[in-house]
């Protein structure tokens, strides 16, 4: 019996391979999928661009699958480079949707011509092309046969419940409000920060340094996807990751919310003045959201950019209990101990009120649905559903993040699974790989040594 393997493309990555056992997979929607294939040598490609122009001029070498004037050549070169022959390589193009009504269209379009032009200019025939429509598309091809599947990926966003948890128990609007509002005016890692306003002024912008400058600093994120979410923008629930806010805003009106969210650093309220370390918190959140963008590639591949971001925020109910408490009589010491959902267990009041305090502040802050409900969910329930899978992703996550010391908690024991959360995302049996994996991804991304 002939076995096959999916090999998941993240976001600004490609793959080429000749195993006849693998098969290519990717999700887009404003993104632009680009498949190639030899049908002779049997050679296939998959690439996953984010945005259509990265500078004027291509530099030698240059390795930026982030971007389609960098991408396509790249992974037509690599495709020679295994044996495939330009003149027998044909092309599909999926993806450039709007996925967001009233939203920007001009970045799905732009992605797709400018995929176009470059196969033509390459000499590459197109045989396929779905593009544009409100609609995601996941995307695969079979190495052994050249067969392409383009199937709609349309998980619908669907609308909040305004000032309830999504167990549907009500907390007090006054404190939720009055919290939000505390929390809107923290002030970002001020060095991060004026990194970011750097980055920001450069001539060309180079928007994969500015989405990893982002995520370094928890409070830089958070205040981006609050920001990118709210009336002001047009945008109410829809900008889930920082690609969702590319191709919702457009790359203009993203520079100038970046530029505001970068002169926060001159606030003056810091997390320190609540017990929180934030550069160890920061940390923390963004190695759990590697980690969980790892596990929901294996998993729930059409969830990836949603893993990642509801890992990031994750902590939000302990930092805003700790914000909560700052008016009790308990010291900063005492409050800390809580600061992550995992340092609580997982059944107590307090790591419930924790994620329903997360949930309630991102329901009042328009984030998607999708989050809010990944980070208050406080056990994985029996059923099987998009929210329930995420929310195990996240835990999951959080714990290995724990375990590997990167969160800096004092006393470093041993973390927990939630057993629910281990069986919901099916890893229960593949540790031995998957935490490998996972570990030389942190390394990568130079957050474990």
């Amino acid at each position: 019996m002939n076995r096959t393997k999916t090999v998941h493309i993240p976001i600004g990555e490609f793959r080429v391979s000749f195993d006849p056992a693998d098969i290519l997979f990717t999700c887009v929607g404003s993104c632009v999928a680009v498949a190639l294939y030899d049908s002779r040598e049997k050679i296939a490609g998959l690439l996953h661009i984010v945005l259509p122009g990265h500078r004027e001029n291509e530099r030698i070498d240059d390795k930026n699958a982030f971007y389609a004037d960098t991408g396509v050549p790249l992974l037509i070169r690599e495709m020679e480079r295994h044996g495939a022959d330009r003149d027998r390589i044909t092309a599909i193009v999926a993806g450039g949707a709007c996925l967001v009504a009233g939203g920007n269209p001009d970045v799905g379009v732009d992605n797709s011509e400018k995929c176009l032009a470059l196969l033509t200019e390459a000499g590459i025939p197109l045989i396929r092309q779905e593009t544009g429509g409100i609609e995601g598309r996941a995307v695969e091809i079979t190495v052994a046969s050249g067969a392409i599947r383009i199937r709609p990926n349309s998980r619908q966003i669907q609308g909040s419940r305004n000032g309830t948890s999504t167990s549907g128990k009500p907390l007090p609007l006054p404190l939720l409000n009055t919290v939000a509002a505390s929390l809107e005016q923290i002030r970002p890692d001020p060095h991060v920060a004026g990194r970011l306003f750097e980055a920001l002024h450069q001539r060309e912008l180079d928007w994969q340094e500015i989405s990893a400058l982002v995520c370094q600093d928890f409070v830089l994120a958070l205040h981006l996807l609050q920001k990118c979410n709210s009336d002001y923008y047009g945008n109410p629930q829809s900008v889930g990751s920082f690609a969702a806010a590319l191709s919702c805003l457009g790359p203009d009106k993203l520079r100038r919310v970046c530029v505001v969210v970068a002169a926060e650093k001159n606030s003056t309220t810091r997390l320190a003045e609540f017990g929180i370390d934030q550069k160890t918190l920061s940390r923390h959140t963004l190695a759990s959201a590697v980690a969980a963008q790892y596990l929901a590639l294996e998993i729930c591949p059409e969830l990836e950019q949603e893993a990642f971001s509801a890992a990031l925020l994750h902590p939000l109910g302990s930092i805003a209990a700790c914000l909560v408490a700052a008016d009790g009589e308990s010291s900063p010491d005492e409050r800390c101990d809580d600061l992550c959902s995992f340092s609580v267990e997982p059944d107590s009041k307090s790591a419930r009120y924790h994620r329903l305090l997360a949930g309630a502040l991102l329901t009042i802050w328009q984030l998607p649905q999708v989050l809010a409900e990944a980070v208050s969910t406080v056990r994985s329930p029996l059923i099987s559903s998009d929210r329930v899978t995420l929310a195990a992703v996240v835990e999951a996550a959080c714990n290995i993040s724990a375990m590997l010391g990167i969160s800096g908690t004092r006393v470093q024991r041993s973390a927990d699974f939630s057993l629910s959360a281990l069986e919901q995302i099916k890893v229960v049996n593949n540790n031995e790989r998957l935490f490998p994996d996972i570990i030389l991804k942190l390394r990568g991304a130079g957050l474990l040594r």
